[in-house]
Order: C-alpha cells, then structure tokens, then sequence
C-alpha cells in the first residue's frame, strides 16, 4: 500500500481543492492506497473544507505543532503504507502518478527515495529577470530518468511529490529524535527554509538506497503570483542559504567553501559593478548563513566542519 500525505498549513482552498480531485482520478485503485491529511495548525481547520468519502481508506489528522517536519513526522507515524508519497498542498498529481510510483518501487527495489518532473502553472506570467529561476520553485525537468547513490547526485528529488520507502521514513523519524537541530531544516509558518525534503533523500541515501527522478512521474506545482516577486526571492534566497549552511554543518551535505582573500578582495570590487538586485541576492545569502551560524551556536551543536 501507498500511503499518500497531504501536508497543509493555511493553504489556498482552490489549490488544495484541486490536489484532491487530482487523486480522485488516479488509475491505480483506492484499495491500494490511503489518504492522510496532515493539518497543520491551520486557521480555520481544514476538515471542514475537505469531502473524502469518495475515498474507502481517507482520514485527517490534526498536528498542532507547527512546521513541516512535524506535519511529516505525524504522517509517518500515522501511516500504514510500505511507501509513504508525500504532495504539498499545490501539487496537482498527473492521473498515473501512484500507478507508476508502485511499478518502479516494484521493479527497482535498490531504490529508496523517489521523484517527479514539476512542471509549474502560473497564476501570472513569470517576469523576464525570474528566467534560470524556476529551479528554485521545485521547478524539475529532466529527459531521462537520473539516479544513483550520492549526496552529489546530478539530480536529488524535491520535495514534491517525494516518495520513500517506510524503512527510510522510520530512520528519519529516529535520526530527528537523536539530532533535533535538523527540525530547523523545514517550512515553519511563514518561514520558507527548506531543506527537510534533502534530509530524508541522504537519509535514503546513507542507508545505501538509490536515490532519483523518474521521467514516468510528473506532477503539476500550482505557484501563485507572490512568488514571482523580488521580495519573496529574497527571502527564499536567504531562506535556501540557512538551510544548505545548515545542513553543510551538521555533516547532511556539502558546504560551499570559504573564499580566500583574493576571491573576497574580487568580490569587493565587483560589487558596484553588478545590479542593485544581485547585490541584494548576495546579502541575502550571506545572512542565511549567518543565521545558521547563529543557530548551531546558540543550540550547542558542534559542526561537523571545523
């Protein structure tokens, strides 16, 4: 069985309306699959909202705890699959998506960790700076499908539409519960740190699992206008940059390395030279790193990269 999460905080009622009537319409059977909905602190609650009869093995549950992580935690523990397929609340599943999902778990059984192509649906037109951009939208597109065992994996999955094994989702829950700094790593309210979704991928990963992006799963990424805006870059900017930092120093990752005093001294005098924008972009990283420095300093955690 599959079990399908639905993380949701707050989120729009139309997006989350159409990422339930995209399950409807799976081919694979519904006795194949339950249906959790993880609400996530969210005013007003959603199970008002929400009409999953139509579903024989659909619940929601309520986690009270705000943040990303605990939502996804709460679905692990809830969960009574052998594979757990995690869709944020504007993701829109092609109608295949579980069918597909259960060939490759079948067939490839060295893989662990599981994702999607994104294609993204806008509500406005992206602004013409914003090209080379999408990546940072979860936006994936690739011809063929990439896989292997490596935190330098071409192309690690994205949170969207991420499915891994139960064996990897229960040494996720243990690791948090033995590292509570990488609770940090996640969505929080309005925060937009995001790097839960590559934790539990090296989860898969360190477990000596295959980790990729099949070209069989797809799934549409509803993205409003406010994120197409410098502000909102900004801040995801400043929020991607805490999260590799993070995860760099408590040894989930590569860290990007120091700058000698040459590249710093280079980087002085470009400085005028580059848009007001990218300026703001590049103190915008640095403060996300900053702030991950601060975090680890003021939990105690002793990095992993001195």
């Amino acid at each position: 069985m599959i079990s399908v999460v639905i993380c949701t905080h707050n989120a729009r009622v139309g997006h989350l309306t159409r990422v339930i009537d995209a399950l409807k319409l799976q081919t694979l059977s519904t006795q194949q699959w339950e249906l959790l909905v993880v609400d996530n602190a969210s005013t007003p609650p959603v199970e008002p909202l929400l009409d999953l009869r139509w579903h024989p093995c659909a619940r929601i549950v309520r986690e009270e705890t705000l943040g990303l992580t605990y939502a996804r935690l709460r679905g692990i523990k809830e969960m009574k699959g052998t594979l757990v397929l995690f869709v944020d609340d504007d993701n829109v599943l092609d109608s295949n998506y579980l069918e597909n999902l259960a060939d490759l778990a079948a067939k490839r059984p060295y893989i662990a960790a599981f994702g999607a192509n994104v294609s993204g649906e806008f509500e406005s037109s992206p602004p013409p700076w914003y090209d080379g951009l999408l990546g940072w939208l979860a936006i994936v597109k690739t011809k063929r499908d990439i896989w292997g065992n490596s935190y330098n994996l071409e192309q690690l999955p994205v949170g969207a539409g991420l499915c891994v094994r139960r064996d990897v989702a229960d040494a996720y829950t243990t690791a948090l519960a033995s590292s509570p700094i990488r609770l940090s790593l996640d969505r929080c309210g309005s925060s937009l740190t995001s790097g839960g979704d590559t934790d539990i991928v090296l989860t898969a990963i360190d477990m000596g699992f295959g980790a990729g992006v099949f070209t069989s799963l797809h799934l549409t990424h509803l993205i409003p206008s406010e994120r197409l805006t410098k502000k909102y870059l900004l801040q995801l900017a400043e929020a991607m940059a805490f999260s590799k930092e993070l995860r760099g120093r408590i040894g989930r990752g590569p860290l990007d390395p120091e700058p000698g005093w040459r590249r710093r001294l280079l980087d002085l005098f470009k400085r005028p030279l580059v848009s007001s924008f990218e300026r703001k972009m590049l103190d915008a990283r640095h403060r996300g790193k900053a702030r991950a420095a601060r975090e680890l300093s003021n939990s105690g955690f002793r990095s992993q990269h001195n």
